[in-house]
Formats: structure tokens, sequence, C-alpha cells
């Protein structure tokens, strides 16, 4: 897996994210506790989460379709310059009547992110061979689980020791490394560009907003394997959205603990992350992705019912690594098939469609926590939220075991795609 990175140009994209991914994560830890040190209100705090999902949910289909139209490598550079000097607003911010800085500048900041995400996992079928693609997105799991590990460490020290404002500062600079990085990437327009569609005069066809976003959700309506894959999505991420609520309850009352417990849970998870990035990568072509997100939905529902089921924090500890593989195995599978069964020119708009579903999900399962928490009872709704991830499982070999699903692309490799080295 790691020899994907002695290509130049997946390894720049690689560490580029990386790069960008570690600040994201160290303002992840600082602004929510900075605007709270400020307005001593966790309400204050919570909005600020609200706003950051906003855009995700409603515009995260129609940056997909600007990311089919424009160069993405373009794009990726683009959007990280712009997200520098947008983030630095937030050192504007330092009085409880200034918190709408902090408002404005998230959801501006994950508006601007409606077109780098679905860009750079557009991009990366391009990069690499077909055969290296579960590889590649392995290491772009890995990657995500390295910048949780390292940036709220580095985000809690830093806050703590040097203030907010180096934390706003360390993560603008990490968005303009990215952005140099990326900028480094050498390929021609044909492997960063999205092949144009055409239509029946072969001509290419007039630009259309409605109509391209349109278009994104037929290919989706139209292929069994991209509607399942969706549905599989939207359960799991819906089932996540409860979980993130209902887990600091969980270690308050069921471990009797606090943040120290939920902060060793959360960090072995991430430990887990790491290990099945390795060997998801080192896996690679010998498990169909169906298998991995059939296989990988049962294993991680069974471990959460043992998980919530025995709240003992040791075993807690031990199951959070455990469930670490199987949630990178769902993640590397599940972009894997979106990859594979889309069109070059259409990638960008499933992608949009799929990220925007995620935010939907994310927001019904927190509801669902939200407003059930309390009157069901935190280890109640866990374990019966850990039954229906067991279930969708068995959804999913229904739904993705198809003879072409993971196997060979549905519609042709990405090409031109460069070689290994280039």
């Amino acid at each position: 897996m790691l020899h994907l990175l002695k290509q130049r140009n997946f390894a720049l994209l690689w560490t580029g994210g990386l790069i960008s991914f570690i600040g994201d994560w160290i303002l992840f830890v600082s602004l929510p506790l900075y605007i709270l040190q400020l307005t001593d209100s966790v309400m204050a705090m919570g909005i600020g989460f609200l706003v950051n999902l906003l855009p995700m949910l409603f515009l995260g289909s129609l940056g997909g379709v600007f990311v089919d139209r424009w160069d993405r490598r373009k794009v990726l550079i683009w959007t990280n310059l712009a997200l520098a000097p947008l983030y630095s607003l937030l050192l504007l911010f330092d009085s409880p009547g200034m918190v709408w800085i902090a408002y404005l500048t998230m959801f501006l900041g994950n508006l601007i992110r409606q077109l780098l995400n679905p860009a750079e996992h557009a991009l990366l079928p391009k990069l690499v061979r077909d055969d290296q693609l579960v590889a590649a997105n392995a290491l772009n799991s890995l990657n995500n689980n390295l910048a949780r590990l390292i940036g709220p460490a580095v985000g809690g020290v830093v806050f703590a020791t040097l203030g907010f404002r180096v934390s706003v500062l360390l993560d603008v600079v990490t968005f303009i490394v990215a952005a140099v990085l990326i900028a480094l990437i050498s390929a021609p327009p044909e492997i960063t560009r999205a092949a144009h569609a055409v239509g029946e005069d072969g001509q290419p066809r007039r630009k259309d907003l409605r109509r391209e976003w349109l278009e994104g959700i037929k290919v989706i309506r139209d292929r069994p394997i991209l509607a399942g894959l969706l549905l599989v999505v939207a359960i799991l991420n819906l089932a996540d959205g409860v979980i993130t609520v209902l887990l600091a309850p969980y270690a308050r009352d069921a471990l009797g603990g606090g943040s120290t417990e939920l902060g060793w849970l959360l960090t072995a998870q991430a430990t887990g992350g790491l290990v099945g990035g390795a060997l998801i990568g080192r896996l690679n072509n010998r498990f169909a992705p169906w298998q991995l997100i059939a296989f990988g939905l049962m294993l991680l529902g069974v471990a959460d019912v043992l998980v919530f089921g025995i709240p003992v924090l040791w075993s807690n500890i031990v199951l959070f690594a455990l469930v670490g593989i199987p949630i990178v195995a769902l993640d590397v599978a599940a972009m894997t098939l979106f990859q594979r069964n889309t069109e070059d020119h259409l990638r960008g708009r499933v992608l949009g469609l799929h990220f925007s579903l995620v935010a939907f999900s994310l927001l019904i399962g927190r509801g669902i926590a939200t407003f059930a928490g309390d009157a069901v009872g935190a280890v109640p709704l866990l374990v019966c939220t850990s039954v229906v991830i067991v279930i969708s499982g068995l959804v999913a070999i229904k739904l993705l075991r198809e003879p072409s699903a993971g196997e060979a692309p549905v519609h042709g490799p990405s090409q031109p795609q460069l070689e290994p080295g280039a």
C-alpha cells in the first residue's frame, strides 16, 4: 500500500490532505472551547455545530455539479487558498458580541468545502490505476485517522498554552501549504478535468445547472448499485448521529466517568482506524468492496452491541479499537464503489449528493438522540441503534452483491490515467 506514496502526484495530494486535516482538527478543538469561554453558553457553542452542518446539507450536491465542470486540481488549489483568508477573520472574534464572526466563518468555510471534498475524491481515480483504488482510498482513510490523533492533541495544547489566535494561524498556514503541494501535481488537463458530456450531435452540451444536477440524481436512480449504496450509507450515518450525541452521556452514566473516559474511547477508535487503514490497504483486492461493506457493518454492529450492552471501561476501550477497523473498511469500500460505478464526468455530482445525504442522515440521527435520549435512556437507544447497524449489513448483501460490483468498473475505467511513478 505504501508504495503508492512513491507516485509523486498521489503523494502530493495525500500529503496536502493530511496537513490540511491536521489544521482542521486543531481548530475543531479550539473554536468550540473559545466560543464557550467567551460566551459561557452551551447553546452558543451548539449553534456553531449546526451552522457548520447546513451548507453540506443543502448545497453539497450543487458543489458536485461545478466540480464536474472545472479542473479539479485547480478547484483544490483555489478552495484552499480561499479558506486561508476566510478563517483569518476569526482573529477578529474577541468578545461575545462578535460570535457572529465565528458563525459566518464556519458557514462560508463549509460552503467552500462543498467544492473541495467532491473534487478530491473525483480526482483520485485519475491519479492511480483501477486496481490500486482500494489501496489509495485506504491511504486516505489512514490520512484522516492520523489527523484525528495528531490534530486534537496539538489543538488542545496550543489553545491552553498559546491561545486561540495561534490555533487560527496554524489552521490558515495548513491551507496555504496544502494549496502549494497540490499546485505541484503535474498532470495534463485530460487527467485533472472531467470529460465533457456530449449531446446527440457529438458537441459538448450547453451548461445548465438544473439539468446537470438532475443528471446526478438520475444516474443514482437508474443504477441499483448506487441507489443501494446510498441507502446503506444513510442508515449507517443515521446510526452514527445517534451514537455521537449519546456517547458522552454513556461515558458519564454507564461508565461513571467523564471527559477522560470519553477521550480514551475516541483515541482507541482512532488507533483502530490506523490499523484498519493499513490492513485494508494490504488486503487490497482480495475482497470485493460489497463484502467489506456488508460484513464490516455486521462486525461493527455486533461490536457496538457488546460495547453498550457491557459497560466496562477496559473492554469498551478494546472494542472501540476493534471497531475502528470495520469503520475504515466501510469508508474505503463505499468510496471505491462510488468511484468505480460512476463515469468521470458525473462523479463530482454523485459524490456531492452522497455528502449531502451523509449530512441529512447525521442530522436525523442527532435529532433522534436529542429528543429520545432522555425518554428512552442512552444505553437502550445505543443498543437498538447497534442492532440496526447489524441489520443494515444484511441489507447490504442483498443490495450490493452483484457480479460487477467492486470486481470491475461497471462503466469502464476512468481513462486516461497516469502510470505509476508519473
